[in-house]
């Protein structure tokens, strides 16, 4: 007697493709969330380096893509379910570097879990345990002077001539950032662009806008009149290391309450005494590394000199490059700007 294996019934095409769509979906999801994710820019803090509009890939896999924090989630959306694993992050490839540019969550929604924040990209100026200073507009680390990216724009007042066309005059030296004021033009553009500026006929003068020193800023970290700095006048100010302890004092709590918080503790003070999670501490002990960034745009830019320091468990990964860029300041018409653009 003949054995005979019955044929499988073929798929129907239309399995077939849910089949692939779901594959193709479960890659795009492990892409994204363990190697490359991409973010389109909005904000202005980065110009002249990221401009509005950049669609912006991000690389996880260089400092180590970190597990997704809220995994129940509908993918793509707003949508998930607050329930909430550890942090844990894979090795990377390398090390964060000092002017590496970072994609990070907002350190300060601390309504919403680390993963469902919203993402800023920023620059990476002083590191863990680095002593930071801005003296003058300049960063000072360590007591070494930094060289100021040639994108960082800052902000200037122009006057012009009565019969000078600002709009034109703007346009040709791709000023987008800035407005009238009284008597003149305050504008935000790059150091080259202002010089430039000076040698033009239709402009009288260009002049570099700067905040004095000992002016206290209530909107710039540690928030705190004891503390007189503003975004020129900056520090100096230690960033935490992990496994490095604080003295905890009134007068201290300001720098470091934000930061402690961070970590997920609860800080409060009766009269001298500070409490960490209920209990009386006259010392403490990070867990994270910490770092300062700051952005391009530095009159532009809310960054560490608001927020104060960045935890580590914050870094969503290295911006790489800008796989295209789309205007839109036309009505509704969109025009490609750039494609494929290395980051620096």
């Amino acid at each position: 007697m003949g054995l005979f294996r019955q044929s499988r019934k073929p798929r129907s095409s239309f399995r077939q493709w849910l089949e692939a769509i779901f594959i193709a979906v479960v890659l795009l999801l492990l892409v994204r969330n363990f190697a490359f994710q991409w973010y389109i820019v909005h904000g202005t803090s980065m110009e002249k380096t990221l401009l509005p509009g950049d669609f912006l890939v991000v690389n996880k896999l260089t400092y180590g893509a970190r597990f997704p924090i809220t995994p129940i989630a509908v993918p793509f959306t707003d949508l998930y379910l607050n329930q909430q694993l550890p942090y844990w992050r894979m090795p990377g490839t390398s090390q964060l570097t000092y002017n590496d540019i970072l994609v990070l969550n907002d350190p300060y929604q601390n309504y919403l879990p680390l993963d469902r924040r919203i993402a800023y990209v920023k620059r990476l100026a002083g590191m863990p345990g680095d002593t930071v200073l801005i003296n003058k507009k300049a960063l000072i680390i360590n007591g070494v002077m930094l060289p100021t990216p040639s994108t960082a724009c800052f902000n200037y007042k122009i006057t012009l001539k009565s019969n000078a066309d600002a709009a034109m005059l703007f346009s040709k030296w791709q000023i987008t950032e800035g407005g009238k004021v009284k008597d003149g033009w305050v504008v935000s553009t790059t150091a080259d662009v202002a010089h430039t500026l000076q040698l033009q006929p239709e402009i009288t003068s260009v002049t570099l806008l700067k905040d004095q020193s000992n002016t206290y800023h209530g909107d710039v970290f540690p928030f705190h009149q004891n503390y007189t700095w503003n975004t020129d006048q900056f520090g100096p100010i230690i960033v935490p290391k992990a496994g490095s302890t604080i003295k905890l004092t009134p007068s201290t709590l300001p720098m470091h309450q934000s930061t402690i918080e961070h970590e997920g503790h609860q800080v409060t003070i009766e009269g001298e005494t500070i409490l960490v999670d209920g209990i009386e501490q006259t010392t403490y002990t990070f867990s994270l590394d910490h770092f300062f960034v700051l952005g391009d745009n530095r009159h532009n830019s809310v960054d560490s000199r608001y927020w104060g320091f960045v935890p580590e468990n914050h870094i969503v990964g290295k911006a790489s490059f800008i796989l295209f860029s789309i205007d839109k300041s036309n009505g509704t018409s969109i025009r490609w700007k750039r494609t494929f653009h290395n980051i620096k």
